[in-house]
């Protein structure tokens, strides 16, 4: 799935102020996070939530994209489709009808690195939750015609990737940064990969990815966790598998910029540059990273923007940066729309070398700080994306924990560390920009 950032203004700043009041509150209320790893390897995981009369589930496997084998690109991301397209004795639209009769929403998300299973609805359906998503985790019926028609979606859905002008040079950047990794491509695959499938690849898959060591169940909502963790263990004993261990996949270090023209396309110019950041197990400068994107691109305050606002002749209608986290690093993109040309690259570029020189003041450090923060507070009012970033943090290599240390790791960051992260991580970039009104490329992913 793409990460795709939102257009910040001026007013920001005066909300993250008042989000702030809201998420010291739902930290208060929110009792520890409590987990335990099963003898086969699987992690359990309860958050209570008492302010919420919504549950969410996520089941995640460490089976992205990464895994696809050469040649059948988009394997991973079918496979996690089709648990759902058919359970035992019952068919994809008694499964839908079920679903939506009982008010449960369901998604299934695939990344470079994981398949996840997330599922929400009121706290009357938790049981029935966890007994759909330990069924198809446990017994999944892969059916031949379901595999044709999640085929068909998925190379929709990569038609769709490559026709958005913004998505489309968001892959031609990751494309750049991982040349011969399996990052390069996107999670939904080729369409040569989609079209090889067939239902024994997909069962091997299974076999080979979907086990109780390579998965983490994380529940949350008004929950009681001692008797949660019991429910969950019941209900997922079904569940088995050899013990897996994927090996890291390292990614080539980059020793040089590149530089991709687009033309074309519906939307104004624009312009976005990637950097390859660190592997997330492996560094202390993940809260200063964040706090460093948000200097370089967090609303109409931020350097970028007001570089380009009084350098361009043009009108920039957003600058953004954020941290994407995976597992084997963490990349890093910062982006302007409006600004299209080559000077404008060169520019942003300077005021990306400038912060290593010139760091933030107080003011400007306390203001990317309060953007950070209410940013992470507005994602963490779902409890479904509670789920999923502890499951997402459990299989980047940091603690269970870590969303409980956010805030006062983002409040820690100093400008030297900032400076240090900067010259550690802002070089060999790899560039897009696209320029509306001239022939369009020919594209692929």
């Amino acid at each position: 799935m793409t990460d795709r950032p939102t257009r910040t203004t001026r007013h920001t700043w005066t909300t993250a102020a008042a989000v702030l009041v809201l998420i010291a509150l739902v930290c208060a209320a929110s009792a520890e996070i409590q987990h335990v790893v099963l003898d086969d390897g699987l992690t359990l995981v309860v958050l209570p939530n008492q302010w919420s009369r919504t549950v969410a589930l996520s089941v995640m496997v460490g089976a992205g994209s990464k895994y696809d084998p050469e040649g059948l690109e988009g394997l991973a991301q079918i496979t996690n489709e089709l648990f759902f397209e058919g359970l035992a004795e019952t068919s994809w639209d008694e499964i839908y009808d079920d679903l939506s009769g009982q008010g449960v929403e369901l998604k299934c998300l695939t990344s470079e690195d994981t398949a996840e299973i997330i599922m929400t609805g009121h706290e009357s359906r938790f049981d029935y939750i966890v007994d759909m998503a330990a069924t198809a985790l446990s017994e999944p019926v892969f059916l031949v015609d379901r595999l044709e028609h999640e085929k068909k979606v998925a190379l929709d859905s990569y038609e769709g990737e490559i026709a958005d002008d913004w998505k489309y040079a968001y892959h031609a950047v990751t494309a750049m940064l991982y040349d011969d990794h399996p990052y390069e491509h996107t999670p939904l695959g080729t369409p040569e990969g989609m079209d090889a499938v067939v239902i024994g690849d997909v069962e091997e898959f299974y076999g080979e990815y979907y086990s109780p060591s390579n998965t983490i169940v994380v529940a949350v909502g008004d929950l009681t966790p001692e008797p949660t963790l019991a429910r969950l263990e019941d209900a997922f004993a079904p569940y088995d598998g050899p013990t897996v261990e994927p090996a890291p996949i390292p990614v080539p270090e980059r020793t040089s910029q590149t530089v991709r023209k687009l033309y074309g396309g519906e939307r104004p110019g624009f312009v976005q540059i990637g950097f390859a950041g660190p592997r997330p197990s492996e560094t202390d400068d993940l809260a200063a990273l964040r706090v460093l994107m948000a200097v370089l691109g967090a609303g109409t305050e931020s350097r970028l923007y007001r570089m380009l606002d009084e350098s361009q002749d043009v009108v920039i209608s957003s600058t953004g940066a954020f941290a994407s986290h995976r597992v084997e690093q963490v990349r890093l993109i910062v982006y302007a729309m409006g600004a299209s040309d080559s000077e404008a690259v060169t520019g942003m570029l300077e005021e990306i070398e400038r912060i290593k020189t010139d760091p933030p003041d107080a003011d400007e450090l306390e203001r990317a700080k309060e953007y950070v923060i209410a940013s992470f507070a507005l994602r963490m009012q779902r409890n479904a994306e509670k789920a999923s970033s502890i499951a997402r943090d459990y299989f980047l290599g940091l603690p269970i924990d870590c969303c409980d240390t956010y805030i006062a790791d983002t409040e820690a960051v100093t400008v030297e560390q900032l400076r240090v992260a900067a010259e550690r991580y802002l070089v060999n970039p790899a560039i897009v920009f696209q320029r509306s009104g001239a022939a369009p490329s020919k594209r692929g992913i």
